[in-house]
């Protein structure tokens, strides 16, 4: 999920043009990682009720989640308030539950789901139809975890004291990153960026690289595109891009790489 939007008015951002106000209030959003459709799902700030975004309209649900992800073939997992886990295969389908109790989850490119329990271990299951297994955890207890986009089904995640481990579905054990981050997310090629405990950017050549400190601005949020675009918000809410040579401020109407944004107002 990473760190929310709060009660903020959706905007985007297009190439070459400036932001505009498309959507009601929302606290949380997520969309298709490949961007296929251009569809868009989130979570009323003012009700938790859910949104969905495609070809221009906007169709509210009634259901209310408090997060939600969307996989790659555009099934919507989310979870309620009592960490109760629901699947929506497409906006007009009926809800069904999943057994399980589930506080945070991620989905790879194979459909498989990885979530972290009410109990702080982390689970997998192979999509729908699957059961949930305990993944082994090494005495760790898990507060954020992030699957590798592609078909590598790595997963990366943040125990409750700030270490971070990754393995690999198949995996017997987890294999542990040096560094202390509260945030984490990678992308394709496995480069994996993160938010350290003092809000300082780093970012790393997957596994067997080392920590790179970003000079700049400290950030609250980013976010990793698929393809290696990684955008960020510091506390002030100014929108950057990410690099590995620092931050670039994007301002309202400056040009934006080839990436359709969606954002929020502070």
């Amino acid at each position: 999920m990473g760190p929310p939007i709060h009660s903020r008015t959706l905007r985007k951002w297009q190439p070459t043009a400036a932001y505009y106000w498309v959507g009601p209030k929302l606290s949380y959003l997520d969309f298709r990682p490949d961007c296929y459709d251009g569809s868009v799902w989130g979570i009323s700030a003012a009700d938790n009720s859910t949104w969905y975004f495609y070809n221009g309209q906007w169709q509210n649900l009634d259901f209310k989640p408090k997060f939600l992800r969307v996989a790659y073939n555009g099934i919507v997992w989310a979870i309620d308030g009592d960490n109760n886990v629901w699947v929506l295969t497409n906006p007009t389908a009926n809800l069904r539950q999943i057994p399980g109790a589930i506080r945070y989850l991620d989905v790879s490119y194979s459909g498989r789901v990885w979530g972290i329990g009410t109990d702080g271990n982390i689970y997998s299951r192979s999509g729908i139809e699957g059961d949930w297994r305990q993944e082994p955890s090494a005495n760790n207890q898990f507060t954020y975890l992030r699957v590798q986009p592609g078909y590598s089904e790595r997963v990366w995640a943040i125990t409750t004291q700030n270490s971070i481990a990754t393995k690999v579905y198949g995996e017997p054990d987890w294999t542990a990153v040096d560094g202390r981050l509260k945030y984490i997310d990678v992308d394709q090629t496995g480069v994996a960026w993160g938010i350290g405990t003092d809000n300082s950017v780093f970012r790393r050549d997957g596994v067997a690289g080392t920590w790179q400190f970003i000079q700049g601005r400290q950030l609250t949020a980013l976010r990793a595109t698929p393809y290696g675009v990684v955008y960020g918000v510091d506390n002030q809410g100014t929108l950057v891009r990410v690099n590995s040579g620092g931050l670039t401020s994007l301002s309202a109407d400056a040009p934006t790489p080839t990436l359709r944004l969606w954002g929020a107002d502070r």
